[in-house]
């Protein structure tokens, strides 16, 4: 298990899909999802769905359950209403405890059944605040269920969610968003379940198991985000900021070069209750409780092996681009050491640093200038070089320029090669990089590698 420093910072419950969460300090867990998380729907006069894609103002419908509605065992009674506002509109009060009237013919996405119909003081109201025909109605669970892709997760069902019981999303990744934002936006843009924060941004891509509380969920997917998130919603008006801003590093694309290319962009994590038994006590998360990562995707290499470091996911990755020589030929300003970042090479070509011949103490004495794809400054860029992690790659391009690493060394100084040549020596042994037979692997590292793979690890770092 990974110890983290990662905490539940809120609880988010959307009792009618579409329509506004109520945050709250703690919620009972179901296999579905949390209680009342998307039991309602509104649909149109052929029983489809409306959602905030096609009809944004239900971004403004306000829902509220009684506080004891989220204490675990909490039967409603008489007296126990769902309430509803909207502008324009009358409080609309819904029983939580009356018989409902089954009606067929329900369709949300791939699925199709009967559900409860809310009757016909809800279907007026709806319809005059939509101005079309409209009705709500209620899964009916005692004779419907609706599973999850069993690609994904096999044997999980949800009631009206678009695909998975339970949303994560983390601060970090959030705040990473908003500072590429020229108007940050709230979290209720993503309409997370959960959101964590004290986490590294985007490190929820990796969980595939984690632990909250006593009960454990298992990452399944990345979600994919649709228009919704461009909507604000306090103003149902859509701005398209949001998703222009996720396609420069978070669509498939970027993500997955050699994957389909269908336009996503991904924002957060799908997530199933792992360990549900329906005859325990307690199954309640709250506000504060830990998030223990109990399991993570590993890294690939391809070409290489796959291999899974004791660092924080970021980490990680950082390392694996400095190791593939990613300084000055990363096609992604959002991840770090961009091209721009690293100031350009000095008047005259390349720097004396890499053309000069190695010190006495460096483990050749032949001048960097052999290499031709160095000494050349209008050498080629070779082709683009593939790194996933897990069901995620980044395109990351070899250098194309000789003098990639040249500033950086200049700065810091002559023994700064060497020592960075140790370092990659030092890794490669650990990580086995050996297989890993690409050009991403830059001379002067590769070549170094390649002429002390046979030497003894202790003469070498005796010099």
């Amino acid at each position: 298990m990974e110890k983290t420093e990662a905490r539940v910072a809120s609880i988010f419950v959307y009792p009618i899909k579409s329509c506004r969460g109520i945050s709250v300090p703690h919620a009972p867990l179901t296999p579905t999802g949390f209680r009342w998380d998307r039991q309602w729907l509104v649909v149109n006069s052929k029983g489809r769905a409306y959602t905030q894609r096609n009809e944004p103002k239900l971004a403004l419908v306000t829902v509220k359950l009684p506080d004891e509605a989220f204490s675990e065992g909490w039967l409603p009674t008489a007296n126990s209403f769902l309430v509803l506002k909207a502008p324009g509109m009358n409080e609309l009060k819904i029983s939580l405890s009356k018989p409902h009237e089954v009606t067929d013919g329900i369709s949300v996405w791939e699925w199709s059944g009967s559900a409860w119909d809310e009757g016909h003081e809800a279907a007026n109201w709806f319809s005059n605040y939509l101005g079309k025909p409209s009705r709500l109605v209620r899964f009916n669970s005692a004779s419907e269920s609706r599973p999850v892709d069993p690609q994904y997760a096999n044997g999980q069902n949800i009631m009206f969610a678009d695909g998975y019981p339970f949303l994560l999303l983390s601060q970090g990744s959030l705040d990473v968003l908003n500072n590429l934002l020229k108007e940050p936006v709230p979290v209720n843009r993503f309409r997370p379940n959960i959101f964590v924060d004290g986490c590294e941004p985007f490190s929820e891509d990796l969980w595939t198991e984690i632990k909250i509380n006593e009960f454990t969920f298992q990452g399944v997917k990345l979600c994919s985000r649709c228009k919704v998130p461009t909507i604000d919603q306090d103003t149902a008006v859509a701005k398209p900021e949001i998703n222009e801003t996720l396609k420069k590093f978070r669509s498939d694309k970027v993500l997955r070069p050699t994957g389909k290319q269908q336009g996503m962009v991904f924002m957060g994590l799908n997530m199933v209750l792992k360990d549900f038994h329906k005859d325990g006590n307690g199954k309640v998360i709250k506000v504060g409780d830990p998030v223990n990562v109990i399991k993570m995707k590993r890294l690939l290499l391809r070409g290489g092996s796959a291999i899974s470091l004791g660092i924080s996911p970021p980490s990680r990755l950082l390392l694996l681009l400095l190791l593939l020589g990613f300084p000055g030929g990363n096609p992604n300003p959002h991840l770090p050491f961009h091209r721009s970042s690293i100031p350009p090479p000095p008047p005259g070509g390349t720097s004396p640093v890499l053309r000069r011949p190695r010190a006495p103490t460096e483990p050749s004495s032949e001048p960097l200038s052999r290499n031709p794809s160095l000494a050349s400054p209008d050498h080629a860029a070779p082709p683009p070089r593939k790194m996933a992690v897990s069901d995620l790659s980044f395109a990351v391009t070899s250098p194309p320029h000789p003098h990639f690493l040249e500033s950086p060394i200049d700065l810091l100084g002559s023994d700064f090669l060497t020592h960075l040549r140790k370092l990659v020596y030092l890794v490669r042994n650990f990580l086995d990089l050996s297989e890993c037979n690409d050009r991403a692997l830059q001379y002067p590292f590769k070549e170094f590698i390649s002429r002390n793979r046979c030497k003894r690890r202790s003469e070498f770092f005796s010099r």
